[in-house]
């Protein structure tokens, strides 16, 4: 079921339940769409939401205890069922809860989308009801439409990181796993140009990013600000090897397991610890333009 949520300025904001996914972040006044559409012959998602693990698990397994459970790539929120908390007309707040047959942890995850003028403001929350630390990952992964406009290509677009430090990328392996080698990136003025060649090898995933990417062409009027204030690292995505007309930013709080390693949820060091009782956010912020 799709809920819509909208702004006092005409920001339309589509929700399913399945994935409690995006479906579409569209300006009414402008007449923009800016959430990839899920084209099936290209990518068939908007935005998933990642949890309790970020992209792929060695053999597809984690290990607590000394007990082997079985997991798919980015975790099971991205097809679970989710209740609707609460509603009004510019919020929603839906979550899963519970211990599964592949997650031994009673925890609730909630995701709150609220639409403030031009911001989409996302706040996804881990409550551990367990008597136990519960260790998990977050991570976003909206499509946004490239172009946005009649007339640019997608190579008239860039991301810019204002904020960007010393950039290191993570090399992943043939089998796209973390291959624990790093790579200093330069970006001149804080900016990648975009190409399609740019994912041939899949994401770029980066640190010292800062906490904001701005999608956007000089040759435009449109673009899209992704904040993302308290996740470590960034992707940057699209369909592999394909000249796919979106582009996927990917705030993530931990990495893919290490090629040829069953990750042991309590000594894999980027994953969150949450002590029994206690709660944690992670915020998303998405301005359009």
């Amino acid at each position: 079921m799709l809920h819509e949520i909208v702004s006092d300025q005409g920001l339309v904001v589509n929700v399913a339940e399945r994935g409690a996914e995006l479906n579409r972040i569209f300006d009414s006044r402008e007449g923009v769409d800016y959430l990839w559409d899920a084209n099936p012959e290209i990518w068939a998602r908007h935005a998933p939401v990642l949890f309790p693990f970020v992209a792929r698990l060695w053999e597809g397994k984690y290990e607590y205890k000394g007990i082997q459970y079985e997991m798919t790539a980015h975790g099971f929120a991205p097809t679970s069922d989710f209740c609707v908390d609460a509603k009004t007309s510019d919020s929603i707040t839906l979550s899963i809860s519970g211990v599964r047959d592949n997650w031994p942890f009673d925890t609730k995850f909630s995701v709150t989308y609220k639409v403030v003028g031009k911001t989409l403001d996302v706040t996804y929350k881990v409550d551990n009801r367990d008597s136990k630390t519960v260790y998990f990952a977050i991570g976003s992964h909206p499509g946004f439409n490239v172009p946005l406009e009649k007339g640019l290509s997608f190579e008239d677009y860039y991301a810019y990181f204002p904020e960007s430090g010393d950039v290191n990328k993570v090399i992943f392996s043939e089998r796209v796993f973390d291959s624990g080698e790093r790579v200093k990136v330069e970006l001149p003025d804080h900016k990648i140009a975009l190409r399609h060649d740019l994912f041939d090898n899949d994401a770029i995933v980066m640190d010292n990013t800062g906490s904001v990417v701005v999608i956007r062409s000089d040759k435009g009027r449109h673009g899209v600000e992704v904040r993302y204030p308290n996740t470590h690292w960034c992707a940057l995505w699209h369909k592999v090897k394909m000249q796919a007309p979106f582009v996927c930013v990917e705030p993530w709080s931990s990495l893919p397991a290490r090629d040829g390693q069953l990750v042991d949820v309590e000594t894999k060091g980027d994953l969150i610890a949450l002590a029994p009782g206690a709660s944690y956010e992670q915020k998303l912020i998405i301005t359009v333009f």
